[in-house]
């Protein structure tokens, strides 16, 4: 587990890390460190990302004064609260009526402002559901169709959870940072995606600035030459259960 970097001057020269084996910490020595951890959604109490995203990636750059774009950024779905974290779908959300405190709401398709209603409900602890009367009821996953909530009430319970991490680590086109040595790439970069992210972009992040860093480094490494030994160590929170 990374928990930190080194740098000597303004490059990056290698990881600081937790060893899970030993649970010691060590260093390891690189002419060039790829972030690629993720994004900040396990921050958060409801997501639907896996429970190692953190937001490593900005906690490290952040410790070393690498730039940042817009690292409070991030996209919330609407998802069932039970069965937990299971998305309704866009079909079904946009078919069906979001009900605030058994009121409809009154924004019609906009789930934009509809996410943004949710979410204010939520934090003064009202009610939100979905009534999929007709077509929408078709539209839903079958687990949720098929939920012990569902047949009993006949409304789908709501709740928001964070999804993507729009913000990150500040990238160029190639995914540099703003240290010499020190790359991003996925959600843990930032300003790819712009003010909103589409469905399903995530998947095209990873991939093609994945494939970028690597060019990158490899093209660098020529320019750059070797790193220097380590001069300091900038860490952040040690794990305790890594």
């Amino acid at each position: 587990v990374v928990v930190g970097l080194a740098t000597s001057g303004d490059r990056l020269t290698g990881v600081a890390v937790f060893l899970r084996e030993s649970g010691r910490p060590t260093s390891l020595a690189a002419d060039a460190v790829v972030l690629a951890c993720g994004g900040v959604g396990s921050v958060f109490p409801m997501t639907t990302v896996p429970r190692w995203c953190r937001g490593s990636a900005i906690a490290l750059a952040s410790s070393c004064g690498v730039s940042l774009h817009a690292p409070h950024l991030t996209q919330a779905l609407p998802v069932t609260a039970t069965p937990p974290l299971y998305f309704p779908t866009t079909a079904a959300l946009l078919a069906g009526r979001i009900l605030v405190d058994g009121s409809p709401f009154a924004g019609g398709t906009d789930l934009v402002a509809a996410t943004r209603v949710m979410a204010e409900a939520l934090r003064r602890g009202s009610g939100v559901a979905l009534d999929p009367s007709g077509v929408a009821e078709s539209l839903l996953p079958p687990k949720v169709r098929e939920s012990s909530t569902f047949q009993r009430e006949g409304r789908v319970p709501l709740a928001l959870a964070l999804h993507h991490g729009v913000g990150g680590v500040a990238i160029d086109a190639w995914c540099r940072t703003s240290m010499p040595g020190l790359y991003a790439c996925g959600e843990a970069a930032g300003g790819v995606q712009g003010a909103r992210r589409t469905m399903g972009t995530g998947l095209l992040e990873a991939r093609i600035f994945g494939q970028r860093a690597a060019a990158a480094v490899a093209k660098d490494h020529h320019r750059l030459g070797r790193a220097a030994e380590p001069v300091a160590e900038h860490l952040i929170a040690c794990p305790a259960e890594p």
